[in-house]
């Protein structure tokens, strides 16, 4: 009996982003397990405050787990609004992550449609970006972080500056690395420069002669 060679589908995931999907796919799970387990412990018990203590405890849970799911690798080949996408990725981690910090954190953007795939490599570079301009550069107290969007006719940059003043320059730890590797894979550069007055750090990525691009601009709080 011979047996007819079936193809893979056109959309079939390779095997680095089968592992990604797996993995995020885990994650959330463990998160949803762990938000469960919560409000079971929060229903059983007769103190208020304590019961009100765990469901905030799986409310943050299940904010953070929403950060995830934000940055899950596209399912979907294709153009994205690179604004639109990194407007989500600014409101997810202000709510659920810095809320309640005094930390404000602003997007001005130009609207550009990239390749899906690029979109969600400059969203994790930046996720990463402004979640140690709070850990470091504001140590989680007042200030502002902004993410500003440009478009030339050859790159696009997204800068990533905070007010905060570090006692020390940081050092070239993992998520710098990330960083660079995420945008060297997209042809690009970062860079990093500290002064007494905060931190910028930029990530800028050659423009795709398929990207399209519209030159409103407004700010995002």
């Amino acid at each position: 009996m011979l047996l007819t060679p079936v193809s893979a589908p056109e959309d079939a995931l390779s095997p680095a982003m089968l592992m990604i999907e797996e993995f995020s796919h885990r994650a959330l799970n463990d998160y949803t397990g762990a938000i469960g387990m919560l409000h079971l412990a929060a229903n059983k018990l007769g103190d208020p405050a304590a019961r009100a203590a765990l469901q905030d405890a799986a409310q943050s849970l299940h904010d953070r787990a929403q950060t995830f799911r934000v940055l899950r690798a596209p399912s979907e080949k294709g153009l994205l609004n690179l604004a639109d996408y990194l407007q989500t990725v600014c409101q997810t981690l202000s709510s659920a992550c810095l809320a309640g910090t005094g930390i404000r954190l602003t997007l001005i953007r130009e609207t550009i449609q990239l390749p899906a795939d690029q979109c969600w490599r400059i969203g994790l570079a930046l996720s990463e970006l402004i979640m140690n301009a709070a850990r470091h550069g504001l140590r989680w107290e007042e200030g502002d972080i902004r993410v500003e969007m440009s478009v030339g006719d050859i790159e696009v940059c997204c800068a990533v500056t905070d007010n905060g003043c570090p006692t020390a320059l940081p050092g070239v730890g993992r998520g710098r690395r990330i960083i660079s590797a995420l945008v060297a894979g997209m042809g690009g550069r970062a860079d990093w420069t500290f002064g007494p007055d905060g931190a910028c750090a930029t990530v800028q990525i050659p423009r795709p002669t398929n990207s399209i691009f519209d030159f409103t601009a407004i700010s995002q709080r």
